[in-house]
């Protein structure tokens, strides 16, 4: 065919160059002893750019540590990179524990305002800061009682229960027995937790508001001063109004807490399931390193501790000063630049390093989203408004219910069983929202199957590769370092 002739005419000219001086080529064809020496050249100029780059990476690494100088250029293209000592760089020891002063903080926790007060007065004065000297050990105590209230952000509401597991599971023996299904059962709240929702307890307030009916109508038409009828026209007014605010009030409520509950469960399972394949690439990257693999994993184990026994405040805590995350990126980095241009640093550990920084970016960004939606809970005076709107409803019922009372000793039977079914839902609503903002606890849970499930296999595969080289429990044998920050403010943190 007329193509197979052209590229056999092509072939001959590019082969034979000599032999084909007379011969003209087609038009189609004449590009080609131009184009292709071009490909070729553009080839040989990647390569030796990327030469120039290794040349310009070896530099870099020597110049680091004192191997080289700026201007350095008169060693071989093939000559190995000359790498220090892991002794040199003192990159191990990052999985540092946080347990001991933690602790301290634990320990003033449950302090009630007379401990509070006894233990302000007993304070030396050079652990009192400056700015607090001046003040009475009664105003260092109302000062310190004053930061539980939760209304605002501080360390005591920050220590509340947060747990994505069970604790048991730390000191569960994974090695000989492997996870079950039993290892994910939900933890029931306690009674405290959970009285409002029993039935017995929603018919105590039925019967409590029924027999109480006649009390309130006593009550409040002490305080009448005019014409029942009358009054009952400026009820009328304002009833509806406190209804569509109350249910307003109500739905942005619930919308705000529906939405925070469903995004915490979604971001811890994705945090768990990250920290599941980071465990695997970190077995797979130090298969050979039984030290690097002892440090990492070690980190993380720390991680999985403190997601599933531990507070937010161990966590931001440690963040602060051992960040899990950090660290962990820390040694992939050193590790990499202390192995990368080895004869034996194969493409696939090269591969891991790169999967390896890209997950522990996604995860550090999913563990923020997490932490922000913990702290995203109400405050208490959201809850007080709820409390004062079903308050008002509740007088404006009574109120409006004295024009057809004519005995109080025997009010009539619908009015104290449309009451008592008011009383009975607005106590049941107002539960239902104080459980819904606390997700760790009470009847609303989040569900913590899939998190603890990922959790619970980072475990195994830690114990089935290192065994008991690596702890999962807590570690109280660091002290914690002094600070001057803290000395200064010690008050304010005690």
């Amino acid at each position: 065919s007329n193509m197979l002739r052209r590229l056999s005419i092509c072939a001959i000219y590019l082969t034979a160059p000599i032999a084909t001086e007379g011969l003209a080529l087609p038009t189609s064809l004449r590009h080609l002893r131009t184009i292709i020496p071009s490909d070729a050249q553009s080839s040989s100029t990647a390569v030796h750019a990327q030469r120039r780059r290794s040349k310009r990476r070896r530099r870099r690494r020597r110049m680091r540590h004192g191997h080289g100088d700026d201007d350095d250029d008169d060693y071989d293209d093939d000559e190995d990179c000359e790498l220090v000592e892991r002794s040199d760089l003192s990159i191990l020891g990052l999985a540092k524990s946080i347990d001991a002063e933690y602790k301290n903080e634990e320990d003033k926790l449950g302090l009630n305002f007379f401990e509070v007060l006894q233990r302000e007065r007993e304070r030396p004065v050079d652990q009192i800061s400056k700015k607090s000297r001046d003040m009475t050990p009664l105003q260092r105590t109302q000062r310190r009682m004053s930061y539980a209230k939760g209304n605002i952000e501080n360390k005591y509401v920050m220590m509340t229960t947060r747990q994505y597991g069970s604790a048991d599971l730390l000191d569960k023996d994974h090695l000989n027995e492997p996870p079950t299904l039993d290892d994910l059962n939900q933890t029931p709240g306690t009674f405290a937790e959970t009285y409002w929702s029993k039935g017995i307890f929603r018919a105590s307030v039925v019967v409590v508001g029924y027999l109480t009916f006649p009390l309130w109508c006593k009550i409040f038409i002490n305080f009448q001063t005019g014409d029942p009828e009358d009054f009952s026209v400026v009820v009328g007014q304002i009833a509806p109004n406190i209804g569509v605010l109350y249910a307003t009030l109500l739905s942005l409520t619930l919308s705000v807490l529906y939405q925070r509950f469903t995004r915490i469960q979604e971001n811890v399972s994705t945090e768990a399931m990250l920290l599941s394949q980071i465990t695997r690439n970190l077995l797979s990257l130090f298969a050979d390193e039984p030290e690097w693999a002892q440090e990492s994993l070690q980190i993380v184990a720390n991680q999985v501790r403190i997601m599933l026994s531990r507070t937010r405040g161990l966590e931001l805590l440690s963040i602060m000063k051992a960040d899990t995350y950090a660290n962990l990126l820390a040694v992939v980095d050193d590790y990499h630049y202390l192995n990368g241009c080895n004869d034996d640093f194969s493409a696939r550990q090269e591969s891991i390093c790169g999967m390896l920084r890209g997950e522990l970016q996604q995860i550090t960004e999913t563990r923020a989203l997490r932490l922000s939606d913990e702290a995203s809970s109400l405050p208490p005076t959201h809850f007080l408004l709820i409390t004062s709107l079903s308050f008002v409803s509740i007088v404006a019922y009574v109120t409006a219910s004295l024009e057809v009372v004519e005995d109080l000793n025997n009010p009539p039977e619908e009015a104290s069983l449309l009451f008592s079914g008011l009383l009975a839902l607005y106590i049941l609503f107002f539960n239902f929202c104080k459980d819904l903002n606390g997700p760790f606890a009470g009847v609303y849970q989040i569900k913590r199957s899939n998190a603890a499930s990922h959790l619970l296999q980072t475990k195994w595969l830690i114990v089935s590769q290192l065994g008991d080289k690596v702890s999962f429990g807590v570690n109280y044998d660091e002290e914690p370092q002094p600070n001057e920050e803290e000395e200064e403010d010690k008050s304010l943190v005690d």
